[in-house]
């Protein structure tokens, strides 16, 4: 029996990428009874009844998606299968059917009777039949359109149209600071919106979209109270009428984020509602989905993940997760990251000669696209380095130890560094791990899997390496294996030493060697990841070399048009990291503006789409904007502020770091405050400015800076404890005055720093060289403070100066006379 398909299906979700984030199980629920199908024999039962068929397309029995009939198109754009129809009312109308089809190129639509599209949709390489949906087409009564399918670049099956009116409709729900899009669900005539944890949305203003020529003709006036649901009523000239049902939901206590760029904070909280959307943690479903025809999917028990690779494939990656997992961490996918790590951990064995697996189901088991067999599995050899890298990173956001004592996770980390090098260098023995230069199934010696070169060794797979190496010494430190640690400290400094004296030998040119081809070729030029990643993992040594080479890269990723956004997003965290916040933010931009546009694979729907996207904007912003360095298992955070001139202040809060609980807020790039909110003990601060600043005032406080460099940039920096509960602000001073030292030695003498008769004269000399620069008269100044300089030497003057306060007074006195001497 051929089955009921004449019910009036509803696509599950307005786009295809989130339809395949539905609960498997979920059915499709009849529409309100007034809605008719203007198709006739809409689910192909009747054969070709009612449809017109050109070019290679037909009626099979194959695969249909409910009964026994589908039609098919073979490939060729003048395929066509279509139906005309009259339309009976004035008003909005929707079209819904159920697609697969084994390429791109194809188009479904609604076009008036002379051949002009009125809307359409593309379809995209999905092979299993998927719910596509055109909304919102306005009718006139006796217009004559067509539904029409054209064919790709493959087969495309259809079944089970649907063309009926859908009107008084709430069409699109806004509302400022709100996170992601609202949800609107036109069975149940019902919007859901999110807003962020704290908002007040007892006083809210939203902007509603309608259904063409409908209007809203009940509704509260002026600012809403959303903390109980809102009722609209929206209808149509000709009396048809809904009843809407707005609810806001206020998300859980989590990461918070504000500052002055209006776009910056609206991301954001896309970012965290759209992650949160592929979170997998408790659910059943498909297991093995892919794109194939007849791939061999089942359905199992899902393990705490989240979705890391492409949307039509049931699985996360390597590659993915380890560029996740840190923004993962920041919206509190504390569980899910641990899981997942643990699971790649676990996949490596001395079978595969240590490899991890590529891609794993959402239960944990080998992804069958990506794992053939024991000798036939993509593998590529920068992610086992990143699994350790990562490993040592949630640590250190975490502090939990499970990190460094798992026997799983432990006995990867040691294999990696170890046993895993030692089996894949055998081509150019050097310490260095190798692809086989087969391609991805046999070993890839990059993540850049565009392009024919038989790479034997990358500069990604190299740089991964050293930072694997440094990351198992930290983690050997922390277990208290200080010999262990130092080996690895030196091979990992030994390995940055080999590059930078063999992999970047050509002075004058911007590029580093990028890897090695079967025959010992030394390859330049742009390599994407292959070259990216050698300056994102920090292999390159800090200089004139890594600038110029930092240059070429914006100026390739520009030129080249790198089309991946998965690619792209690699580029912010890069920049951060070299403290070259304007570029940085430019390629943050970049991505953020590119959300809305097509994927390069058509089937993942927008960029936007892409699970990769949303989750790194999350840690660009934590890690990059705000330059949070977390120390989790010593009770420690350093900030840098590296703001761009697009945004003057930023602010984060419940920023989760281990058990503490912090408040960030920096104030263009000088000044930072930091609160405790909440954790088990005094917090230590290591407030950071990039730049030569001689001190930082703290709390109606004056402290000298000390000097470092950060990934090659200056870096002023001080130390401060900050017990729960309290709040520090820091701000940098430029330069020393004679007013600042004045400030200085008061601050030493309320602290009996400075005492007896020297303070006196210590602080006679300041207000008198005051008094002679306020005059013009520099030499006297000067005299002054030689003055200062004799009291502070004088061996009788020693019991009242601590060795503090004569460093301090010493360092802004041989400032000042720097300044003012020719």
């Amino acid at each position: 029996m051929a089955g009921n398909k004449n019910l009036l299906p509803v696509v599950l979700v307005p786009s295809l990428i989130l339809g395949l984030l539905l609960p498997y199980g979920y059915a499709p629920r009849v529409h309100a009874a007034q809605s008719v199908n203007l198709l006739q024999n809409a689910g192909f039962e009747e054969g070709a009844m009612g449809w017109a068929f050109s070019g290679d397309t037909g009626i099979e029995q194959t695969t249909p998606k409910n009964g026994a009939h589908l039609a098919h198109l073979n490939k060729g754009a003048s395929n066509v299968v279509s139906q005309r129809v009259t339309v009976t009312e004035t008003g909005n109308y929707s079209l819904t059917a159920w697609v697969g089809s084994a390429g791109t190129g194809g188009q479904m639509g609604v076009r008036s009777a002379a051949g002009q599209v009125l809307k359409s949709t593309a379809i995209y390489r999905m092979q299993d039949y998927k719910p596509y949906q055109i909304t919102d087409v306005k009718l006139t009564k006796g217009d004559e359109i067509e539904i029409y399918v054209t064919g790709g670049n493959n087969w495309i099956n259809l079944d089970d149209f649907v063309f009926y009116r859908d009107d008084a409709n709430i069409s699109s729900f806004k509302l400022v600071g709100q996170m992601g899009e609202s949800e609107i669900d036109r069975v149940e005539n019902k919007v859901v919106f999110y807003m962020p944890h704290g908002s007040d949305v007892t006083s809210l203003t939203p902007e509603i979209a309608v259904s063409d020529g409908a209007q809203i003709t009940a509704a509260p006036a002026g600012k809403l109270d959303f903390s109980q649901p809102v009722k609209y009523t929206v209808q149509t000239p000709d009396g048809i009428v809904k009843q809407w049902e707005v609810t806001c939901i206020m998300e859980a206590k989590s990461i918070a984020v504000n500052s002055s760029h209006r776009q910056l904070n609206e991301t954001f909280n896309w970012a965290k509602w759209k992650a949160q959307k592929y979170v997998q943690t408790g659910k059943r479903g498909l297991i093995n989905e892919d794109e194939r025809l007849n791939s061999p999917s089942s359905i199992a028990d899902y393990i705490p993940s989240y979705w890391a690779g492409y949307a039509h494939r049931t699985a996360f990656y390597a590659r993915d997760f380890a560029h996740q997992a840190t923004g993962a961490h920041i919206i509190g996918l504390q569980q899910e990251n641990f899981s997942m790590l643990k699971q790649f951990a676990g996949s490596a064995t001395e079978e595969k000669k240590w490899y991890p697996s590529w891609a794993l189901n959402f239960d944990g088991s080998d992804f069958k696209l990506d794992f053939r067999s024991i000798d036939s599995f993509v593998r590529e050899v920068p992610a086992v380095f990143e699994i350790v890298q990562k490993g040592y990173e949630q640590y250190l956001w975490t502090g939990d130890e499970q990190y460094i004592r798992d026997p799983v996770l432990w006995q990867f980390y040691t294999k990696a560094v170890s046993d895993f090098i030692e089996l894949h260098d055998t081509r150019f023995p050097n310490g260095i791990a190798e692809g086989t230069g087969k391609g991805i199934f046999s070993g890839s010696a990059s993540y850049n899997e565009r392009g024919d070169e038989h790479l034997i060794e990358a500069g990604d797979g190299t740089a991964a390496q050293y930072l694997a190496f440094l990351s198992y010494a930290q983690m050997l430190e922390a277990r208290g294996d200080s010999a262990q640690a130092a080996a690895y400290f030196k091979r990992a400094q030994d390995l940055k030493t080999h590059f930078n004296t063999v992999w970047g030998v050509k002075e004058g040119v911007p590029e580093y060697i990028r890897g090695y081809s079967e025959d010992g070729t030394a390859l330049q030029g742009f390599g994407r990841e292959a070259s990216l990643l050698m300056a994102t993992k920090l292999i390159t040594e800090p200089g004139a070399k890594t600038d110029a080479f930092l240059d070429y890269l914006d100026e390739k990723y520009a030129t080249e048009k790198v089309p991946n956004i998965e690619a792209l997003s690699y580029l912010p965290d890069t920049f951060f990291l070299y403290g070259r916040n304007e570029t940085a933010w430019k390629w943050m931009k970049h991505i953020i503006d590119s959300r809305p546009l097509p994927h390069e694979v058509a089937s993942q729907g927008s960029n936007g789409d892409y699970p990769e996207v949303s989750y790194t904007l999350i840690s660009q912003t934590v890690e990059g904007l705000a330059g949070i360095q977390p120390n989790a298992p010593k009770h420690q955070v350093a900030t840098v502020p590296r703001l761009p001139k697009d945004i003057d202040w930023l602010e984060l809060n419940y920023v989760p770091l281990g058990a503490h609980e912090l408040y960030v807020k920096h104030e263009g790039t000088t000044k930072t405050t930091l609160k405790h909110n909440k954790g088990p003990e005094t917090l230590e601060w290591e407030v950071q400015f990039y730049g030569r600043f001689p001190l930082l005032f703290v709390d109606n406080r004056i402290y000298l800076t000390k000097q470092k460099t950060l990934n090659g940039k200056d870096v002023s920096y001080i130390t401060v404890d900050v017990p729960v509960g309290k709040t520090v602000t820091a701000q940098a001073i430029p330069q020393w005055t004679v007013l600042k030292l004045l400030a200085l030695l008061e601050q030493y003498l309320r602290s009996q720093d400075v005492k007896g008769p020297v303070a006196n004269q210590l602080s006679n000399a300041l207000q008198q060289a005051e008094h002679h620069l306020s005059k013009g008269a520099v030499d006297q100044a000067i005299h002054e403070l030689e003055k200062m300089v004799r009291d502070l030497q004088d061996a009788k003057m020693a019991p009242h100066v601590s060795h503090q306060a004569k460093e301090g007074l010493m360092a802004g006195i041989a400032e000042l006379l720097k300044q003012w001497r020719p």
